[in-house]
């Protein structure tokens, strides 16, 4: 994520939370609310809307912005919006939390991962055969 402001992990957080589907103007507030120092900004009008369409992130259909993923798990939508929040504070990732949240879904990152139990069975084989 390229960012300029904190407003695209602000605006996944709010999909998130609101189970992937919100419009605009609860974007907007949220944004707002997150960025107060800027009481004169018309967050309604600003690119984050465009730029998370163009990159397959959002759908947008009439007034609101739909996530365009698969169903989320609680477990993973908790870990998103940690993520989130962490990139909207500008909190120094903590390389044990990742750590825990990659073990927690490695299934996420490859399909053809094969299981523990056959990971125990090589290696298991590898041991009495040498």
């Amino acid at each position: 994520m390229q960012m300029q402001a904190n407003y695209q992990p602000i605006m996944l957080k709010t999909l998130l939370v609101s189970g992937g589907k919100v419009t605009r103007e609860d974007i907007a507030a949220n944004i707002k609310e997150l960025n107060s120092e800027k009481v004169d900004q018309d967050f309604k009008n600003i690119p984050v809307y465009d730029v998370l369409e163009k990159r397959g992130v959002v759908k947008k259909y009439d007034s609101e912005f739909i996530l365009n993923m698969t169903e989320l798990t609680p477990e993973q939508s908790k870990q998103l919006i940690a993520l989130c929040d962490w990139k909207i504070l500008s909190l120094p990732l903590q390389l044990e939390e990742l750590i825990e949240a990659f073990d927690k879904n490695k299934s996420l990152f490859d399909l053809d991962r094969i299981t523990l139990e056959k990971r125990e069975k090589l290696r298991l084989s590898f041991v009495s055969d040498f």
